[in-house]
Order: C-alpha cells, then structure tokens, then sequence
C-alpha cells in the first residue's frame, strides 16, 4: 500500500465502517440516494456515493488516473451486509432511481457504495468521468474556467496528476479567468503556487481591498496583495535619470515604507 494514500485510506475505511449504520430512513424524511442518470453503468465494478448520488462505473479508469483511488481499491473492504432497499419513486422519462435504505423491507441493495466520498463536489465527479466516459470518442476535452475549479480540488485529492496539470494550464493561460479571490482560494487549496500568485498579481493590480476581502482570502494573502502592490508603486517611482527610487527588498525597511498606507 503506498503511503501517500495513507490518510485518505484510513479516512475513507471509517466512512465505510460507518455507512451501514448510519444510512436509515424515517417514512417521513427517507434519506434519498440517488442513481446517476449519466454515470451510473450496469457493467460496473465498483460504486461510490457523493453527497446523495450513488456513481457505479468501472474501476479500471480511477486506478489508472489517480494512485490513490488505485490504492484504496486494492485493500481488503470491511465485511458489509446487504441492506434493505426502498422504492420509492421511479423518475419518469429518465434513468435516476430513488433510493432509500429500510430495515423492513424485503429486497437488498447489494451493491451498497464501497467508498463515501466526503468532501467532493457531484459537478465536479461529473467533469472527471466525462473525461473517461465520452460523448464522442475522438471528440476534444473542453471545461470551462468555473469547471475546472470544480475538478482540480479533486483531482489534487486523489493526485490525479494529468488531470490536474491540464487544469492548472488552462487557468493560467488567461483564455478563460475565473475572479481572483476565487482563482486564490483555488491555488491554496490545491496547493499551487503559480495559480496562487497569478491571484495576488490580478488583485494588486485591481481595486483595493476591503475588510471583507480580507477575511475572504485570510490576512496573509492580504498582506502579501498589500505590498505587490506597493512593491509595484515603489519600482514606479524614478529619479532624474531613470534610475528607481525604491527597490522591493528595501519594503518594510527603508525607502517606500513612508508610501504605506493600511
């Protein structure tokens, strides 16, 4: 088992130790599950849920593209007992099935999800397998700025490396520009330095910050926006012969401190 899964293994082995407790419904307020309309295959080996949405499809794609997920598919699962099945609905004109565990009930759900992924976002899942599962086969992968954002969290969490290199490019190539505060939180999220400091340029460069900016993207980005931005007053100023007045190390020391203003 390789170490960098470690924690996730560990994580995810809880989650799916828990799962058969914890998945009970009231007649009431039933806890629904629902079968993904698009990505939801009847020749699939292995089942996982995020949020509400149960996802089955087949194991080979997520072992080459993440070695985590590869990882994790390898160990030996929990024994699981079938769980009683409810259901309730059937949405017409469509594939989704509504489903809703229940201890009275006589038929099983025998493939109850082998991983509960907690954290991760359906619209981004979503991206992903479409990336395996296309359309049109020689057809080109084309995500939007919004969309990558909601891959590369998960890409990065399962280092599904290719994945998330393509979307660390295409965020950076200025073709289509999700706003800084949101390309910021993005790049400390999953952990890049390059979309992270692309945001703090675009946010020195923009309207000065409020309070409220502040406590979005955390005080340290802030102050780092604060002095790129008056690094980039201070190498403005000149003297007669062209010469800068001010150069960035000399910021918190010498020179273009009196410039500060907070």
């Amino acid at each position: 088992m390789s170490y960098r899964a470690g924690s996730i293994i560990s994580d995810e082995l809880d989650m799916v130790t828990a799962y058969t407790s914890s998945l009970h419904c009231e007649d009431d307020e039933p806890d629904i599950l629902v079968r993904h309309e698009r990505f939801y295959f009847v020749t699939g080996d292995v089942v996982f849920q995020v949020d509400k949405t149960i996802f089955k499809v087949h194991s080979h794609f997520l072992s080459k593209a993440s070695p985590v997920l590869g990882d994790m598919l390898l160990l030996p699962q929990p024994n699981r007992r079938e769980t009683p099945l409810k259901t309730p609905t059937m949405t017409t004109g469509t594939t989704s099935e509504t489903l809703c565990v229940k201890e009275s009930q006589s038929s099983t759900l025998s493939e109850q999800p082998l991983f509960v992924l907690h954290g991760d976002s359906v619209n981004g899942w979503e991206h992903i397998l479409s990336i395996f599962y296309r359309d049109e086969f020689f057809g080109p992968v084309v995500f939007s700025a919004t969309e990558w954002a909601e891959i590369l969290p998960i890409a990065h969490k399962y280092e599904m490396r290719q994945i998330e290199t393509r979307g660390i490019a295409y965020l950076l190539s200025g073709d289509d520009v999700l706003n800084s505060m949101e390309l910021l939180i993005l790049g400390r999220w999953i952990d890049s330095k390059e979309i992270y400091d692309t945001a703090i340029e675009a946010l020195a460069d923009g309207p000065i910050l409020t309070g409220e900016d502040a406590r979005r993207i955390g005080f340290k980005a802030f102050y780092e926006v604060k002095i790129r931005r008056y690094t980039g007053y201070c190498l403005s100023l000149t003297d007669h012969d062209g010469y800068s007045l001010c150069q960035p190390h000399a910021l918190g020391q010498a020179g273009c401190t009196e410039h500060l203003t907070w």
